[in-house]
């Protein structure tokens, strides 16, 4: 079919003969769910004709899902699209607009309409609780969880649906008999299931995905603090503990003992202040 299109393209030159050509083309490639060469060149040339809103709409959504789901390559022109007719209201479902964050959050620079999208897409999912580490390539123009910087997160993706579970424990290296424990991984989008870990300095996240016949669950980190040291005010619980456990580990005794003072300090703060609410 590619090839036939590409020779009509080439020969034919009635714009209404090449847009039938290309939509039949494009429908025949979507209902036998098969990638074919020059597909995304065929659409970008359907795309700028006359096209069916119908035809434009599912495509982008099977691009998307190639891309956020399949991990497969998407040229950039038809995000440029994907974009468009999200902005018009053409395109809402969840899948596109993870896919287009994703698209977005490898890129370097933003224009103001763009920066826009992202801030409000991002905060809706937030607000969702459908958290994933890429947001943090945002963090220039948007207000994070601090989840986003601090937890580990093992991201699962399936064409299938299905329950997924993860086993996994914690392994330090030093403590015998390491407790298993078995949890169900959240789909957040169609496809994309998602868990989230604290592991702190010393600690190595070990797991098994249970439904995982292809090998394709992985690792996902943000810039997890293993191996970094704090000196900023007011850090919340996990920092702190994180930065004990760096401390002890570099021998710096003195300031262990402070760090565990304030640690102390600070739990006793939040104990007295829960027992007065």
């Amino acid at each position: 079919l590619a090839g036939l299109f590409k020779q009509g393209n080439d020969r034919v030159e009635e714009p209404g003969v090449i847009s039938i050509l290309a939509e039949n083309t494009l429908a025949q490639s979507m209902f036998a769910n098969a990638y074919l060469e020059y597909i995304y060149d065929i659409f970008a040339t359907y795309y700028a004709g006359r096209n069916r809103g119908l035809v434009v709409k599912a495509f982008l959504r099977l691009s998307a899902k190639n891309y956020l789901i399949r991990d497969m390559q998407v040229p950039n022109y038809i995000f440029d699209a994907l974009f468009s007719e999200i902005r018009k209201g053409n395109i809402d479902d969840e899948v596109s607009f993870m896919a287009l964050l994703l698209y977005f959050s490898r890129l370097d620079r933003y224009s103001e309409d763009e920066k826009k999208w992202i801030k409000t897409a991002v905060e809706r999912f937030i607000d969702a609780g459908k958290i994933l580490p890429f947001y943090k390539n945002f963090e220039s123009f948007i207000n994070l969880p601090q989840d986003v910087v601090l937890k580990t997160y093992l991201v699962y993706k399936t064409e299938k649906p299905r329950h997924v579970y993860v086993k996994y424990s914690f392994d330090t290296g030093i403590r015998p008999g390491v407790h298993e424990k078995i949890h169900r991984m959240e789909e957040i989008v169609s496809g994309l299931y998602v868990m989230e870990f604290v592991v702190f300095h010393g600690e190595r996240l070990e797991y098994q995905v249970t439904d995982d016949p292809n090998g394709n669950a992985r690792i996902v980190e943000s810039e997890v603090l293993k191996k970094k040291t704090f000196t900023e005010k007011d850090l919340n619980r996990f920092e702190m503990i994180n930065s004990m456990l760096v401390k002890q580990e570099m021998r710096l005794d003195r300031e262990l003992l402070q760090d565990l003072d304030n640690y102390i300090n600070m739990k006793h703060l939040f104990e007295e202040s829960l027992t007065l609410l």
